[in-house]
């Protein structure tokens, strides 16, 4: 009875975490950017992504973000700043999150639905920077 409990449970919590039956509609635009995974960034990006769905992290990073970017008369790889406006101006200008035609996917896909997302290889690089286990 024990191990029909646990199984029962367990098929329970992965069929709400999959959410299976449900169609799931992809969004696109102006916040929706994903953030591709460079190898092991995913937690970071899912740091993000949370972040960045705040207004008040929104109003201070995407607001005037290529002003800023612009002003600054730092090393852009070495400011931290500077990084978060460019994902700032990324995530929020929408142009990196958009539906494909479908001639422009891969042969192989099933849908039409694509989004290239943002790769945060600099954002990256500088958070690692004399961390080598990241």
């Amino acid at each position: 009875m024990t191990e029909l409990n646990l199984e029962a449970n367990l098929s329970l919590t992965l069929s709400k975490v999959l959410e299976e039956g449900k169609e799931l509609i992809p969004v696109f635009g102006p916040y929706n950017t994903g953030l591709q995974n460079l190898g092991n960034t995913c937690y970071m990006n899912s740091v993000l992504q949370c972040l960045f769905n705040f207004p008040e992290f929104q109003d201070r990073y995407a607001k005037d973000a290529r002003k800023e970017i612009a002003k600054s008369t730092k090393f852009a790889p070495d400011c931290m700043n500077v990084q978060m406006y460019k994902l700032a101006d990324g995530m929020s200008c929408g142009k990196y999150s958009s539906k494909l035609s479908a001639e422009k996917t891969k042969e192989d896909e099933k849908d039409e639905y694509y989004q290239d997302g943002i790769r945060p290889q600099m954002f990256k690089t500088l958070m690692g920077k004399g961390h080598p286990e990241f």
